[in-house]
């Protein structure tokens, strides 16, 4: 009797720490997903940064700024991010005075490209959340919390975005 209480505690709680490293290594997925994204974000910043110079001699600091962004690191550090983010939406918004920008094909390509890993980057944060609740679930729930505490098991940040109203930019020729 005694025996099988004590394999009954053994495989309940080699369950449960399966179940914690079963989400853990979810949680490492999805963040290298969104760095698989941001990535590619900053392998076309150099493309865009060159199609527009040409044309915008006034906006030097703007271009500046994102290039001095893009060569702080490929860190997923989520204020970087949104700076940059910020960075590559006022461009363009610029490129909204200068119509031969606009008409440019190699900008609208890089502009749709952008919009693209955009969404895509949106897509990995939100899959990155969810799995990181039902993570964090397991750590804070009872009887689970207990043996989450036992091997080291802690919570783990959601990633906070600023979440701002997209900003439309008309690529139509004029």
């Amino acid at each position: 009797m005694i025996y099988g209480l004590i394999l009954i505690t053994f495989l309940t709680i080699a369950i449960i720490y399966n179940k914690f490293i079963k989400l853990h290594q979810k949680v490492k997925t999805a963040w290298s997903d969104i760095g698989v994204y941001i990535t590619k974000r900053h392998e076309l910043i150099p493309n865009l940064v060159e199609t527009v110079k040409g044309y915008m001699d006034h906006e030097k600091k703007t271009l500046e700024s994102i290039v001095e962004k893009r060569a702080g690191s490929i860190a997923h550090d989520v204020q970087l991010q949104n700076k940059l983010t910020h960075s590559i939406k006022k461009i363009f918004l610029l490129a909204e005075n200068y119509p031969d920008l606009k008409a440019n094909d190699s900008f609208y390509q890089l502009h749709l490209s952008l919009i693209d890993i955009e969404d895509d980057v949106t897509d990995a944060r939100r899959y990155f959340n969810a799995v990181v609740r039902d993570y964090n679930n397991l750590v804070e729930s009872f009887p689970t919390n207990l043996i989450g505490k036992i091997f080291g098991f802690e919570t783990i940040e959601y990633l906070e975005t600023q979440h701002s109203k997209p900003i439309e930019v008309n690529l139509s020729e004029s």
